[in-house]
């Protein structure tokens, strides 16, 4: 039945429940839109009440303008002094700025690994330890950040950071080729014993870090994946180099596969989410 409402009611419409609609959801809005385009019914979406236009925009999303990404920052970002001045610290450097996590992919390092309940972290490329920082204060007492890095130059920008914050003592870098490193971490550590690993490192050996991080991760355990977007261009046909070639492999062996649980995140430059099944770990 179609219903007929005030031609003065606020645009974009609220969600209402009509029982006798095959669409459980439908959208309560007047005659017209203020745009003054007719109601009418979605091909195979069966609402009777919802408008095209308000429907293409919940389909599609929201378009992150700056200004909206400014809006975000302002009503959730909880950067402290530390982290800024760390961060300040580091936009010194050349491409300090470009390499550096953003302030709220540090917080949402800290949220995965609160919900986690993470006493151990796995940091695949230190840099100056902003990202450090944040999972280290999300850890509880006797929790640790494993981090690694091809040098001790970055960490060493961080180290004062991390003690001025109180954590220094939950931090154990490590100096040398990450592949090696996490080779010697399942030895030293054992299969299935870190509950958080964070990969941003050289995209040219993603895979390599990935398929060595696995067995380290336990059962339910996360894997988080930075820079997975690199900056638009794996959907450019004409972006060809090592590190835009090595993202699009990575992406489709991910999404193939079936030892993990997958989600890629458009935040940041892209984040992936694979969370670790209980079976089948083992390196292809």
């Amino acid at each position: 039945m179609m219903r007929t409402e005030s031609a003065h009611e606020p645009w974009p419409p609220q969600p209402l429940l009509v029982a006798e609609n095959p669409c459980p959801v439908a959208f309560r809005v007047g005659a017209v839109d203020s745009r003054g385009a007719a109601s009418r019914r979605i091909p195979g979406i069966g609402c009777d009440n919802a408008w095209l236009p308000y429907y293409r925009l919940v389909a599609n999303q929201l378009e992150f303008t700056a200004e909206l990404s400014d809006y975000v920052r302002t009503v959730s970002l909880r950067e402290d002094q530390v982290l800024r001045e760390l961060r300040e610290e580091t936009a010194q450097y050349p491409a300090g700025r470009a390499m550096q996590v953003l302030a709220e992919e540090g917080q949402f390092l800290a949220m995965l690994v609160g919900l986690c309940e993470a006493r151990t972290v796995l940091e695949i490329g230190t840099f100056t330890g902003y990202s450090t920082l944040c999972m280290a204060r999300a850890l509880p007492a006797g929790g640790r950040v494993v981090t690694c890095d091809i040098s001790d130059k970055w960490p060493a920008i961080g180290a004062e950071f991390w003690r001025r914050a109180g954590v220094l003592d939950r931090i154990d870098p490590r100096v040398g080729d990450a592949a090696d490193t996490l080779t010697a971490l399942l030895a030293e550590l054992g299969p299935d014993s870190v509950d958080l690993a964070f990969i941003d490192a050289d995209k040219t050996n993603y895979l390599t870090y990935y398929e060595r991080t696995l067995p380290l991760v336990r059962p339910g355990g996360l894997i988080v994946v930075d820079n997975t977007l690199l900056s638009g261009q794996v959907i450019d046909a004409a972006a060809t180099s090592p590190e835009v070639q090595a993202i699009r492999e990575f992406n489709a062996f991910l999404r193939d596969d079936d030892r993990v649980e997958l989600s890629m995140l458009m935040m940041a430059d892209g984040i992936t989410l694979a969370r670790r099944k209980s079976t089948g770990v083992s390196a292809r």
